[in-house]
């Protein structure tokens, strides 16, 4: 099982992570996620902090990124 994006604490944070693999990377469909939403019965972007959060998660997977394209030069761009 992967936990990478598991976590007890406000749903917020959960949430953000699919959220932006839908708004920042085309990871998840705009229509995925907007079924996603239905579902759950909530959308994490109409949060007033989720601009805050999605910055922490953008920044992990740039950090992530610029950390194995040292090793990895392929994958560098």
């Amino acid at each position: 099982m992967d936990f990478e994006r598991f976590s007890i604490g406000p749903r917020e944070w959960d949430l953000t992570s699919t959220a932006v693999r839908a708004r920042t990377t085309g990871a998840v469909t705009a229509n995925d996620y907007t079924k996603f939403c239905e579902l759950y019965g909530y959308d994490v972007t109409t949060w007033s902090g989720y601009g805050v959060l999605a910055g922490a998660r953008e920044l992990r997977m740039v950090s992530y990124a610029a950390r194995h394209a040292v090793h990895h030069p392929r994958v560098a761009p």
